[in-house]
């Protein structure tokens, strides 16, 4: 195998973590671990087999690509090279490459900008419970994480890609939120959500 398969230029640092690895195409979420990254791609592990060219959301509990600790983050790659591992619990190894150069991304005055994430919306750590309906029916379930475009809502019941949720987010200033989001994919601790629609109003 090659030394440098993706010809890359850039030197990888060792940084080990646990991702989740977002299939949107096949609508599944897979738990992960990355190894290594610079600031073109990335190398993980994983047991789901992906095929070089897809491409996937890689989400890092605590990115070494942001400017603050602690924050979540989704990046989209391209997964490059994959090779089956013998010494691993995992199956398969990737190396993946970033579909937008973080290298280009600057602030005019020369301070160091958030790398952006794809979504355009970075999602931010939050722990809140919330009931959604969906299908007529009510369920219970723990918002993870959340965007002005989205989120992830864990929950204990299947809720299927394609469905229409429905649930109120509480705001500032005794306001709150009637929010309307499809669901985009779907795994066993729960699914992602695109936003809808985003009713804001008074509380009572």
């Amino acid at each position: 195998m090659e030394e440098n398969p993706e010809k890359r230029d850039n030197a990888r640092i060792d940084h080990q973590c646990l991702v989740s690895i977002e299939n949107l195409k096949a609508g599944t979420i897979n738990k992960a671990k990355m190894l290594n990254f610079s600031a073109t791609g990335l190398y993980f592990e994983a047991d789901n087999l992906l095929q070089p060219g897809e491409e996937i959301f890689v989400g890092i509990d605590n990115s070494p690509f942001a400017s603050v600790q602690g924050i979540y983050e989704c990046y989209r790659v391209e997964v490059v090279w994959r090779k089956k591992l013998k010494k691993s619990v995992y199956y398969y190894g990737y190396g993946a490459k970033h579909t937008i150069d973080y290298r280009k991304v600057n602030l005019q005055n020369g301070e160091s900008k958030k790398w952006e994430d794809i979504r355009k919306h970075q999602r931010k750590p939050y722990a809140k419970s919330v009931q959604f309906s969906a299908d007529d029916r009510i369920f219970n379930g723990l918002i993870k994480n959340i965007s002005p475009a989205g989120g992830f809502i864990e929950a204990d019941q299947h809720i299927s890609a394609g469905q229409i949720i429905t649930f109120v987010l509480p705001l500032k200033n005794r306001r709150k939120a009637v929010v309307n989001g499809k669901v985009v994919w779907s795994g066993p601790d729960g699914f992602g959500l695109k936003f809808l629609n985003i009713d804001k109003q008074e509380s009572a």
